[in-house]
C-alpha cells in the first residue's frame, strides 16, 4: 500500500495503515521517500492520496514480483496518478520511477532501459490544469485556447519546442536499494545487504538473487533544476 502526501503550504499527518489483525502483532515495514517541489508549487495546496496494493500495476514471473507505483514501466499498465502538484507528474519532465522487486531465491528479473519514448507524455490523457502547465513550461501562452482541443494542439506545440516534459538536459538518476536477503547480483557484480546501486539509466539492469530470497526498490528521477537548501528534514528551493 502507499500512502502519497504532498505538503505544500503546510499539512499535518500521521502515517497510519488499518491493523490486519486485531489479535496478534501487527508488523509494519515502510520507506519514506521525499521527493521536492519545484519553487513555484512550493506553497500549493496540500494533498493526499491512498493507493492499496491492489490497485498498482504488478507483475510475477518465474519467481520474481514487480510492483509499480510510479513511472513507467514496459508492459506495465499505469500506476494511480500522483498528487497534481508533485513534481512526479509527467508535465514536470521528471521522469520519476518508484518500483519493488520481490526475487525467489535463484530467481532475477530485468529493469528496462530508460526510454524517452516510453515515458513521452500522452498529451490526450492530460486534464486542463496539466495542459495549461505544459504549454507554460514552454513559453507558450493558452490565453486564446477556447476550447480543450486547442489546449491540446497548443501543447503538441510545446513538446516539438523541447519544454520540460523532455527533461529539459537535466541529469537522470537511478539507484537500487538492496534492502531485504543476502546477496544478489546486479549486471553481473555480487552485492551484499543494505545496499545502494546505483546504476546507468541508459543499460538493461538483470538483478539476480543469488544468496535466498531478495527485495529491492528502485528510485529514478531527474534533478529538479533548482538551487536547494536543506534545513533538519525540509528543504526549501
Amino acid at each position: 500500500d502507499v500512502q502519497w502526501m504532498t505538503a505544500g503550504k503546510g499539512i499535518s499527518h500521521a502515517e497510519m495503515f488499518p491493523l490486519l489483525d486485531r489479535t496478534q502483532t501487527n508488523v509494519l515495514e515502510l520507506f519514506q521517500i521525499w521527493i521536492n517541489l519545484p519553487k513555484a508549487t512550493k506553497m500549493s495546496p496540500p494533498s493526499f492520496k491512498m493507493f492499496w496494493g491492489e490497485t498498482l500495476p504488478q507483475q510475477s514471473n518465474n519467481g520474481a514480483e514487480v510492483a509499480l507505483i510510479a513511472g513507467s514501466l514496459p508492459g506495465f499498465a499505469a500506476p494511480p496518478e500522483p498528487p497534481p502538484d508533485s513534481y512526479a507528474q509527467p508535465v514536470n519532465g521528471s521522469d520519476v520511477l518508484v518500483a519493488t522487486v520481490k526475487l525467489a531465491a535463484g530467481a532475477s528479473w530485468t529493469l528496462p532501459a530508460f526510454s524517452a519514448a516510453a515515458a513521452a507524455v500522452d498529451v490526450e490523457t492530460l486534464g486542463i490544469n496539466a495542459l495549461r502547465e505544459l504549454i507554460t513550461s514552454a513559453g507558450l501562452s493558452y490565453e486564446d485556447c477556447i476550447e480543450k482541443s486547442d489546449l491540446r494542439v497548443r501543447a503538441h506545440e510545446a513538446l516539438k519546442r523541447g519544454s520540460s516534459s523532455s527533461g529539459g538536459g537535466r541529469p537522470l538518476h537511478r539507484n537500487l536499494y538492496f534492502y531485504a536477503g543476502d546477496e544478489v547480483s546486479v549486471g553481473g557484480k555480487k552485492v551484499g545487504s543494505h545496499s545502494k546501486i546505483k546504476v546507468q539509466p541508459d543499460a538493461e539492469i538483470v538483478m539476480k538473487a543469488t544468496g535466498g530470497p531478495a527485495e529491492e526498490l528502485v528510485l529514478q528521477g531527474r534533478d529538479i533544476g533548482e538551487p536547494t537548501v536543506q534545513h533538519g528534514p525540509f528543504v526549501g528551493n
